[in-house]
């Protein structure tokens, strides 16, 4: 069957395919019905978009898509990211506009951008941009040899189908690999020429350090630094500095009615940047170059600011003297700068649930919750939270530069400490009712023994009366009364005896019940209760051997 015959039945029978295949196959299928002339509404939206694309980007912009590089014999992860490299290279150097792997995903669907990932081919390349509305599609696949790394990109123009520039590198480190994408990107495009043809004129000043070196403009001697060009068709050319035997060539952009600039440093050597720790960013006078560990192989024989920094840690900042003698007499060995950031101190909350439990880091009293422990070295650190009645809380914190951590921490009520609390509320409260009813009764019955005794009084009052009393009728009603007041002067005595006995014997109850309230448990350096120790001698009975004459008891008190 032809190609075009089986991709036909393929679209016929795409009801019949897998999920995973069925967004690559609806590409296939665009692709050919735009090679026999049938535009489908399908496709229609997607040139819809592409306009619409178009019209957001300024004319003086080519756009272009730069798929996710193949990844050979190296992680996925590697080749993605060095794509990314790639384009913003393009940007970088000007006059692109790179259409993002979102949109892509957004039109294609992720199954079918994954598949459509190795599509170098220029006819396929062609076709799948014609999809996109961008005028150029750059691929490139990332590899391993031996030891070494390769690197190989292209860009194929759309509208004409052909590849107009390539470039390749090989590295030995997988470190270099995002510089070799740079200079690759700008190789490819220098190979083209100008790649970007732009309206108008402009001036171009090219120097060079040291002077007087030739300038070479696309291959055409101009004369020496420093120069300035004027009347040059904008757009991208290729600009090459020689003196003696140092050469630099690197692509420029010429925009309209402008004067570029074009400074050379022919002296470069090679060095590598460490830090610790690593993964730190490496700006060279101000200018971020990559992360550490880095090798860079064009810095310029001069003196730099390196400057290293890092989340979390004190910029590292130094100046670096890079000599282009030393460098040649160390036989390009490339130059070691490392830096050694120091953290920052990190603040520690730490709080508890109850409160008021003492924070010990690494054996070192903080203060009680809730607190915060200043200037803490990241690293691991000891925390141990405790409360008297309280399990107590210890763990091992790793505390990262650049964190804030919070630690709450809930501790659990031993139950010697709950149960002794629970009793001591208890007997309390009884003590605290058995105060007041005893305070009360005791006042009481001396109320009564008080009254008892006027009346008492009063009763021997009325009988001296009685006895003084020549009238027969008050003599007997006298006496009537005096003997009635005074049983009732004695029963009020009594009554307030027995009122303060009773009252007597509750303050006293109450006393005792206070004096033998349960001791408060003791708590070891964990929060753990300390067994309480016997108010009575324990007795140890112990047997020895005595010879063969019998056995003799030892008694030991303590």
């Amino acid at each position: 069957m032809t190609e075009m015959g089986y991709t036909a039945a393929k679209c016929r029978n795409r009801g019949t395919s897998s999920a995973s295949e069925e967004g690559f196959m609806t590409l296939k299928c665009c692709c050919f019905f735009v090679r026999n002339a049938h535009v489908g509404l399908a496709l229609l939206g997607l040139l819809g978009w592409g306009a619409l694309a178009r019209a957001q980007v300024p004319s003086a912009l080519k756009k272009v898509t730069v798929q996710e590089f193949a990844a050979r014999d190296v992680a996925i992860e590697v080749a993605a990211n060095i794509s990314d490299v790639v384009g913003a290279a393009l940007v970088q150097i000007g006059g692109f506009s790179v259409i993002s792997k979102a949109d892509i995903e957004a039109m294609l669907g992720h199954e079918a951008q994954k598949q459509a990932i190795g599509c170098d081919d220029p006819a396929c390349a062609s076709e799948l941009g014609r999809m996109l509305g961008v005028d150029y599609i750059l691929s490139g696949a990332v590899g391993r040899l031996g030891e070494s790394f390769t690197l190989s990109i292209s860009m194929t123009d759309v509208r004409t189908g052909t590849t107009f520039g390539k470039a390749e590198e090989q590295v030995g480190d997988l470190t270099q690999l995002p510089t070799a994408a740079r200079r690759a990107t700008a190789t490819m495009l220098g190979h083209k020429g100008a790649v970007r043809h732009l309206t108008g004129k402009g001036g171009l000043f090219v120097g060079s350090e040291p002077e007087g070196a030739e300038v070479f403009l696309d291959g055409v001697r101009k004369g020496v630094t420093p120069i300035t060009l004027d009347g040059i068709s904008a757009g991208d050319h290729t600009v090459k500095v020689t003196k003696d035997s140092l050469v630099r060539e690197v692509p420029v952009l010429v925009e309209p009615d402008k004067i570029t600039t074009a400074n050379l440093v022919l002296a470069v050597v090679r060095a590598k940047f460490l830090s610790v720790p690593f993964d730190a960013q490496v700006f060279i006078d101000g200018v971020e170059r990559g992360r550490t560990p880095l090798l860079i192989t064009d810095v310029a024989a001069t003196r730099h600011r390196v400057e290293f920094r890092k989340r979390g840690y004190k910029p590292y900042l130094e100046e670096v003297i890079f000599e282009l003698t030393r460098f040649r007499r160390a036989g390009g060995e490339a130059f070691e700068v490392k830096g050694d950031l120091q953290p920052i101190p990190v603040v520690l909350e730490v709080d508890s649930e109850p409160g008021s439990a003492t924070v010990i880091l690494d054996g070192d009293e903080e203060g009680s919750t809730p607190t915060v422990v200043q200037k803490i070295m990241p690293g691991e650190h000891i925390l141990h939270v405790a409360r008297d009645g309280y399990r107590s809380h210890k763990e091992k914190l790793l505390i990262q530069a650049g964190d804030s951590p919070s630690i709450n921490v809930r501790l659990m009520e031993l139950r010697a400490h709950r149960d002794y609390h629970e009793l001591t509320a208890f007997r309390r409260t009884l003590s605290t009712l058995g105060l007041i009813g005893g305070s009360s009764i005791v006042a009481t019955g001396v109320l009564l023994t008080t009254l008892g005794w006027i009346d008492q009084r009063n009763a021997e009052d009325k009988h001296a009366a009685y006895l003084a009393e020549i009238d027969a009728n008050r003599i007997t009603t006298l006496r009537e009364d005096a003997a009635s007041q005074n049983e009732a002067a004695r029963m009020k005595v009594g009554l307030g005896y027995g009122l303060i006995g009773v009252g007597a014997s509750t303050l006293i109850a109450v006393l005792i019940n206070n004096l033998t309230l349960p001791p408060k448990p003791e708590y070891d350096e964990g929060g753990e209760v300390v067994p309480a120790k016997s108010a009575l001698p324990a007795v140890n009975l112990t047997a020895t051997p005595a010879g063969t004459a019998g056995v003799s008891v030892q008694w030991s008190l303590r």
